[in-house]
């Protein structure tokens, strides 16, 4: 039996980084990192207007949690995939 890897890297699998938090929308999933270090990951609950805080609805029922912009954290979510048009 022949297996065949494929060599280009799957995108669901890479993380971008989201500097400005006032791009994130409510309900997308992101991981968040402090110092490089895994934090905690989840779906967006909240935000305030000016992207300063972000309530995150942490996976598996680890509860709410509250991230300050100014504290340092980083976060990352998954590139939204582009879109291609079938060929006629």
């Amino acid at each position: 039996m022949t297996t065949h890897q494929n060599p280009v890297p799957n995108i669901t699998q890479r993380l971008a980084p989201v500097p400005n938090w006032t791009k994130l929308r409510h309900g997308e999933e992101v991981t968040i990192r402090q110092n490089g270090e895994f934090v905690a990951s989840g779906h967006v609950d909240m935000m305030a207007i000016d992207g300063s805080i972000l309530w995150l609805i942490k996976n598996d029922g680890h509860g709410r949690a509250l991230f300050l912009h100014r504290d340092g954290v980083q976060i990352f979510k998954r590139p939204i995939p582009a879109t291609s048009t079938p060929i006629p």
